[in-house]
Order: C-alpha cells, then sequence, then structure tokens
C-alpha cells in the first residue's frame, strides 16, 4: 500500500503542475491515500476555470491515469485564512455521504441539509451471519450480507458507522476460526479485507470483497469444523445460549452432538476454563437478570423463562451467584433510576 500511497501522490502532484497559479494553491497528504488540496480564486481565474470545472477536469485527468476509482470531496468556500478549518471540516462532512450518494463528485452544497447517523446495526444481524456461516448456508449469506448492507444504506449510515459494520462482523469470524484454533491467513482475501479501508472500493466493490471473504472463512470454519472436536464444543456453547430455557444437562446435549458425556464434560472444562454445569447456571442468571432489569415479570415467571422448573432453587442460585435475591437485585436497580 506504500507503494500506491506514493504512486497517487506522484500522479496528484504531476497534474498540478501542469496548471497555471502554482504560487496559489496548498496541497497536502491527509491520511493513506487521501490528500487535501487548498486553492484560491486567483488559482482558478488563472487557469480560466468555475470551482465546479476545475473539480470536474481533475476528477476525469485523475481517474484516467490512476488504476483505481477516486472520490473528490470539496468543502465551503470561505474568505479569510482563519476559516479554513470550517471548509476542512465541511469537506469531512461529505466524506461521511461516500457510501450514500451514488457520487465521484460530492460537494457540500449537495448535502448540506442531509443527515448521517453514527449508528449500529442490531445484534441479531451478526449472529444470524455467523449461524448461516457455520450452516455453510451459502445462499443465505449472500442474501444477509446483502441485507446488512441495505438496512445500513438506509438508515443512512455514515461512512465510519458502516465501517464499524464491517470490521465488527469480520472480528467475529476471525474470532471464531481462533476458538477452533484455526489459521485466518489461509484466507486469500485476508490481507484485502483488513486493510479495505485504505483502497479506494466503491460501495459494490465493497460488498464484492467483503462476501468473497465471508465465503472463504465459511469453507475454512467449516473444515475446521469437521475435523476439530473443539468446533463440536463451540457448537455446544451455542447451543446452550439457544436452550438454556429447556431442562438440558450434560447427558442430554451429549447425546444430541453424539458424544461421551464425560469426554464432553472434560473437553468443555478444558475449552472454557469452567464446568459444563456452572456455565449453564452463569447464564441462566444472566439472562435472569435481563429480564429483571426490563420487564415487570415475577421472580417464579423469571425462573420458568431462564430454565429453573424450582422457583426456591433458582431465588438460591441467584443470591449466591449474584449476593443478593432477585426481588433485591430488582429493587435497587428501580433506586438507582430514581
Amino acid at each position: 500500500m506504500q507503494n500506491d500511497c506514493q504512486s497517487c501522490f506522484a500522479i496528484i502532484e504531476s497534474a498540478l503542475l501542469t496548471l497555471e497559479g502554482q504560487e496559489h494553491y496548498v496541497w497536502f497528504e491527509d491520511n493513506v491515500n487521501c490528500f487535501g488540496l487548498v486553492i484560491n480564486d486567483l488559482f482558478l481565474r488563472a487557469n480560466n476555470v468555475t470551482f465546479e470545472q476545475f473539480l470536474t477536469e481533475q476528477y476525469k485527468i485523475l481517474s484516467a491515469k490512476l488504476d483505481f476509482d477516486i472520490n473528490i470531496y470539496s468543502g465551503i468556500t470561505v474568505k479569510r485564512i482563519h476559516e479554513l478549518s470550517t471548509s476542512y471540516k465541511a469537506a469531512k462532512k461529505c466524506v461521511q455521504f461516500k457510501y450514500l450518494l451514488n457520487k465521484q463528485i460530492i460537494t457540500y452544497e449537495m448535502i448540506k441539509d442531509k443527515d448521517v447517523y453514527f449508528i449500529e446495526l442490531d445484534q441479531s444481524y451478526y449472529d444470524d451471519m455467523l449461524d448461516f456461516m457455520e450452516e455453510n448456508n451459502q445462499k443465505k449469506i449472500e442474501e444477509h450480507l446483502a441485507k446488512m448492507i441495505e438496512t445500513s444504506t438506509e438508515m443512512n449510515f455514515a461512512k465510519d458507522a458502516l465501517r464499524t459494520v464491517v470490521n465488527r462482523l469480520n472480528h467475529k469470524i476471525l474470532k471464531s476460526i481462533k476458538e477452533v484454533e484455526g489459521n485466518e491467513q489461509e484466507i486469500s482475501t485476508i490481507k484485502e479485507m483488513l486493510e479495505w479501508e485504505e483502497y479506494s472500493l466503491t460501495l459494490n466493490q465493497l460488498k464484492g470483497l467483503w462476501l468473497q471473504f465471508i465465503k472463504e472463512a465459511t469453507l475454512l470454519l467449516t473444515r475446521l469444523n469437521q475435523n476439530n472436536m473443539k468446533g463440536t464444543i463451540y457448537r455446544i456453547k451455542k447451543y446452550i445460549h439457544s436452550h438454556f430455557d429447556k431442562p438440558i444437562t450434560l447427558k442430554s446435549i451429549a447425546n444430541t452432538f453424539y458424544m461421551n458425556p464425560v469426554y464432553m464434560g472434560q473437553l468443555f472444562k478444558k475449552t472454557y476454563g469452567i464446568y459444563f454445569k456452572d456455565y449453564i447456571l452463569n447464564v441462566r442468571i444472566e439472562e435472569a437478570k435481563k429480564l429483571l432489569r426490563k420487564t415487570d415479570l415475577k421472580v417464579y415467571e423469571i425462573a420458568e423463562k431462564v430454565g429453573f422448573t424450582n422457583p426456591d432453587y433458582f431465588v438460591t442460585q441467584f443470591e449466591k451467584n449474584v449476593g443478593t435475591t432477585p426481588s433485591q437485585y430488582r429493587k435497587k436497580l428501580m433506586e438507582q433510576i430514581s
């Protein structure tokens, strides 16, 4: 990427040197493959162009010489040097519309009355994608990725917000590979995906690279899960989180996954550092705490919803793990809110 950046720098500098009014512009490197240019009205007059014509001509020249897509963002016109920071901030705001406006040149006039949002997708989007990957359902993976991108654009996600979505899912994928002792370097697109922000990708190009990465990661995970018993333990862990409200036991899950109960218990402890029974209890207690915070359900109703058949046993275990009874826990929360 370093050589690409230097090449881009040289091409832009060469294009600028062909213009008149050399003393009337300043340009600088703002980030990797991102450059800033400050011009004044004397520069435009020297080259007999309007500001809009200058942007269009430079885009044509640079896009013809560079081997990747480029975007041009412009801030507002200011009258004094100390106001340049205002223009710079306006240009940076334009950058946040990169994936929302289907334009290579975005000016502040185009977006001054528009809003972008720095928010996140719901956790379910990530969980569903990981489920589809675990099932090796290529069709669902492709459809779900399209849904994630479509939802992000419909909700006017800023460029940085979409970056968070991409990086968050990728982090979860790489974490899944690590959990089954896989090597992410086996994915041919790993370098491009980790460095995707350094490339000037269109939304479609990003989607294509992302999909290829996810599909390759899926095939790697499938192979690892087939060859590595820890893959089964990972699926058992996910099974617990999906069925904690049922009367599951070590023996019942071992039967479900065709494993010896004793061996499964040992492998679970070795993998996660906690006994199987204690892990289920922790999951149920955490879910109970959520229901105490977010609902008005009675204690015995919560006990039933998180998999306890005996409300008294639930209260005992909750107090043992949390240090307070469920009712006291809810009361304390209400007092804090008040």
